[in-house]
């Protein structure tokens, strides 16, 4: 698993070469990666993000999840039933907390289940998926 940042826009910049300061928006990426020989069970996998200090999470962009290559297979992506929220401190459970629409200063965590049975590596490759969701440094 590989947690990665990408900064979209700043105040100042704009999208032109942004960087990281005070109002950036941000997408926060985790890649998880099937390294063994033999499929992850059905419905076990769950990624748990505590969100970092200063970061607000943004509720009007979904979650997304991206396959790939190999794919994962895992089952289609519902973000509606696949992500939960938590508004405790240092993002812990539970992940029962709604999001208000828009910037949301009380998410605290972000809980990821995708369904299904995660693909074995092969020498087709080692499967993957990515999940992101967006941001901004206060």
């Amino acid at each position: 698993m590989v947690k990665f940042s990408t900064v979209l826009s700043d105040p100042v910049n704009g999208s032109f070469n942004p960087k990281a300061i005070p109002g950036a928006i941000i997408r926060y990426s985790i890649n998880i990666t099937s390294t063994g020989n033999q499929p992850i069970s059905n419905n076990t996998i769950v990624v748990t993000d505590p969100l970092p200090s200063g970061f607000t999470f943004d509720s009007a962009q979904a979650v997304t999840f991206t396959n790939g290559a190999p794919s994962s297979g895992l089952n289609a992506f519902n973000a509606a039933t696949m992500v939960t929220f938590s508004n405790q401190a240092g993002g812990a459970a539970p992940y029962t907390y709604t999001p208000t629409p828009g910037y949301d200063s009380n998410v605290r965590g972000v809980r990821i289940a995708p369904a299904g049975i995660m693909s074995a590596a092969s020498t087709a490759g080692q499967p993957s998926f990515t999940v992101s969701f967006v941001g901004r440094l206060e």
